[in-house]
């Protein structure tokens, strides 16, 4: 019976079947006929094959990134890395990032097999760095991106809540007190009651994040 590995969210797919799909993916780029080098056809041709393999490329983007940039790819080196993270899955992005580096490391042991131990090691550090400094500036990228929607959000609120305020104003005492309770509920998301036992709590990180 063929080991079962995780590819996305609950879908389970065996380790055969998702070689065979790297290998499309091989097989379509060999026949695109890319010239080696060029990022800028290399990324097009990219954005034209992901709608196809979505699943495959948010599963293994070091795969998918080798196989159309690089134009490396081994479907035994690509079948023995399955079968390590199967066994030996990430827990933490440290370790996503250490697996992800050790398929590059498979991967040149695949092509250069009696190349010296220091060449595999080598490797595994730069690829492992470049990843690293990658992941970094992704994350600084999505903070950024959560800090403008937020500001943007709470400019909306505060616009909103003055504009509810003037317009109860108009209205005399009665619509102003209204006001006053419908304004902190826009601006905090609770009623003036609920204020003292408000509280933020940061989202638990999941395995599943990782993936993106």
């Amino acid at each position: 019976m063929s080991a079962k590995i995780h590819i996305e969210s609950e879908q389970e797919v065996t380790i055969d079947f998702v070689v065979r799909e790297a290998s499309r993916i091989w097989r379509r780029m060999r026949s695109a006929r890319l010239p080696p080098g060029d990022m800028v056809a290399a990324n097009a041709f990219m954005d034209r094959v992901r709608p196809d393999h979505q699943k495959f490329c948010q599963a293994y983007p070091i795969v998918f990134r080798y196989i159309c940039q690089m134009q490396q790819y081994s479907a035994r080196a690509f079948r023995l890395w399955l079968m390590k993270i199967k066994e030996h899955p990430w827990t933490s992005e440290e370790g996503y990032l250490e697996a992800q580096a050790e398929y590059a490391v498979m991967l040149y042991r695949d092509k250069k097999p009696r190349a010296p131990m220091s060449e595999y090691e080598n490797l595994r550090a730069n690829i492992h760095a470049t990843l690293s400094s990658e992941h970094k500036k992704f994350k600084e990228l999505v903070g950024e991106c959560e800090k403008r929607v937020i500001a943007d959000e709470n400019i909306l609120r505060a616009r909103n809540a003055d504009e509810l305020y003037e317009f109860a104003r108009v209205a005399g005492p009665a619509g102003i007190g209204m006001a006053e309770t419908v304004r902190v509920e826009i601006l905090t998301g609770c009623t003036p009651a609920e204020l003292p036992a408000v509280e933020i709590h940061p989202a638990p990180a999941r395995a599943d994040d990782l993936l993106g």
